[in-house]
């Protein structure tokens, strides 16, 4: 079945387009026990272990939510947020490298990132049991844009980026219908972003 849906999801994802501002969601999911920060090097099963501990605290709250955590240039890993909580920096001109997203309501969630050097990769699909992993690691190339789907419902997205501030939020309540945030052809970076479902 996660098979049929990811298929399905991939299909529909070639049509996919950027959207109108759509209504805010709802208030940020407070986490307890995150650490600030873990370094990028060696310590994948560490960070998506936070990032599953993270989402398996929103779950328990109930309803749909989503966490995620960024790779920061020159910090390494941010500690994982959800549910509309910014992960990033604004004010710093700071590049993301990558963002690991998990959604906490038993759904699957796909994405592509546009990269600096590299253009857009191949989507990628992720579970509660899978974190989505978007972008690069130890390569130090800028995230530009990033558009993400659910198989559970809507989504939606903001993001900050270089010399513009932060874009509206975009939001899709349609399966395989991305939700972009970012740019492309403009080789400005991602310093911050916030999802909600």
């Amino acid at each position: 079945m996660s098979r049929r849906i990811s298929t399905l999801l991939a299909v529909a994802g070639t049509v996919a387009g950027l959207l109108a501002a759509a209504p805010t969601a709802g208030a940020a999911v407070q986490l307890t026990g995150s650490s600030a920060t873990t370094t990028s090097g060696g310590q994948a099963e560490s960070r998506q272990a936070e990032l599953r501990a993270a989402a398996e605290q929103a779950a328990a709250t109930g309803g749909r939510h989503i966490c995620y955590s960024v790779l920061l240039t020159g910090s390494g890993w941010q500690a994982p947020v959800c549910d509309g909580a910014v992960a990033g920096t604004v004010g710093q001109s700071r590049q993301l490298e990558a963002v690991n997203i998990i959604p906490a309501d038993g759904g699957t969630v796909c994405g592509v990132a546009h990269v600096q050097n590299l253009g857009w990769q191949p989507q990628q699909c992720g579970s509660e049991f899978a974190p989505l992993l978007l972008g690069t690691v130890g390569q130090g190339l800028r995230l530009e844009s990033v558009g993400v789907t659910s198989s559970s419902g809507s989504v939606c997205a903001a993001g900050h980026v270089q010399n513009i501030g932060w874009q509206p939020k975009v939001c899709s309540d349609i399966p395989g219908r991305f939700t972009y945030i970012g740019t492309t052809g403009q080789a400005l970076r991602l310093e911050a972003m916030l999802f909600t479902v």
